[in-house]
């Protein structure tokens, strides 16, 4: 007996011992005129026939929370110590009809699961919404209900069928899980065979994982022998819908408008409008113009400085917008004083670095636009200045004086 079967078993006897324990009754008294009288004069009590059908006479018993309701088949245990019954529920295991003195009601059906062998069990446990719901009542034909998904950025409703699993059975001394899902191009119920395993080796749900069904939801697997001729037993069913686990993600080539085939290296994917498709292409193939490069680490080179003459104060290197690196001279020849540096073509964040190879220069804060952490003087090409424009200044970075 394996382990499974041997839990079974002691759940069966658990249940048989538990339903043994408890005493059934029927709620209400039925009067003379076939009316049903079920609340007493006492707060909490109730009136209930003792008895499987109400057959061993009428008492009072405490209510601790069925509902109202005629006939109501109820479980019930003696309270030794006040020497009343005391109804702790719903007997489950009731038939329908019981619940209306004999004429069955869906207002009347009490709380109950759909738990495996609870004898009301759903298809594949575990599906607690209708939805994509998988059946196989009879035979080897699986049914699957109606539901919506979402494909290829559209709404796509399957609205329910049929799919004959026969042809996927394993080979002799076999067996297998079989996927039934719904393939999405197609938008049609489908069944897909895993791999054979050995009779004698376990098949793990996770074999599931490997079943190949691209494009294909997966619905519900199957544990399948060779020798089937029904696969109704709900025992050998997994729940396999992708939207009750996990956020589903399908391959790229799966859409609809994607063709991938024979990928290399470095392909890209790009829009083909003559087959309004996206396939895989060379840079080449795709019209993409390539250039090479490296990223090896190297020492930026700012170049020689643009040597600027000062007129008024003021340097102006609008006429080199792509020099960083200038060689501010006095006018006249002569030391002199830097208090604006006028850039035109200046943007948030450029950087420039100045020096004074030749006269002495002294940059002046606050005078012009020029931010500094006071005047700075520049009398050699090896002083020299960062500033960074801010929109409104040219502001101190670094200073350097050897």
């Amino acid at each position: 007996m394996s382990s499974d079967e041997l839990q079974r078993a002691m759940d069966d006897l658990w249940r048989g011992s538990e339903a043994r324990n408890w005493i059934k009754g029927r709620l209400g008294r039925i009067e003379n005129d076939g009316s049903v009288t079920i609340k007493t004069g006492r707060a909490g009590f109730v009136h209930v026939r003792i008895g499987a059908e109400g057959e061993q006479g009428v008492a009072i018993a405490r209510n601790l929370g069925v509902p109202h309701k005629p006939y109501l088949p109820v479980r019930m245990r003696i309270d030794e110590s006040k020497g009343y019954y005391i109804i702790h529920g719903v007997d489950y295991g009731a038939s329908l009809d019981t619940f209306t003195g004999g004429s069955s009601s869906s207002q009347n059906v009490a709380p109950h699961t759909h738990a495996i062998r609870s004898g009301l069990e759903y298809p594949v446990e575990a599906l607690r919404l209708a939805p994509g719901r998988v059946l196989c009542d009879t035979g080897l034909i699986a049914e699957a209900k109606a539901f919506r998904y979402m494909y290829n950025g559209s709404w796509e409703t399957y609205e329910g069928g049929t799919v004959d699993m026969t042809s996927q059975l394993p080979a002799s001394t076999k067996w297998c899980w079989i996927l039934v899902g719904i393939d999405m191009p197609s938008n049609t119920i489908t069944a897909v065979k895993g791999a054979d395993q050995d009779n004698q080796s376990d098949l793990t749900i996770a074999l599931i994982d490997s079943v190949s069904a691209a494009g294909v939801i997966p619905l519900a697997a199957v544990q399948a022998t060779s020798t089937d001729t029904s696969l109704s037993n709900i025992d050998r069913w997994q729940d396999a819908r992708p939207w009750l686990t996990m956020i589903y993600g399908i391959p790229l080539d799966d859409l609809l408008d994607v063709v991938i085939t024979s990928v290399a290296d470095d392909e890209v994917l790009a829009y083909d409008n003559g087959t309004s498709k996206w396939i895989n292409q060379t840079a080449a193939e795709a019209g993409l113009a390539t250039s090479g490069h490296s990223h090896a680490a190297t020492r930026p080179n700012i170049g020689s400085p643009q040597a600027i003459t000062i007129s008024s104060d003021s340097a102006d290197i609008s006429s080199y917008a792509t020099v960083p690196f200038f060689d501010l001279r006095g006018e006249g020849a002569a030391a002199d004083d830097c208090a604006t540096i006028v850039s035109t073509n200046s943007s948030v964040g450029d950087i420039i670095y100045v020096t004074a190879s030749v006269d002495t220069i002294t940059m002046k804060d606050g005078t012009g636009n020029l931010d500094t952490a006071g005047d700075r003087t520049l009398d050699s090409i090896k002083d020299t200045m960062i500033l960074r424009w801010d929109g409104t200044d040219w502001c101190e970075v670094v200073h350097v004086s050897p």
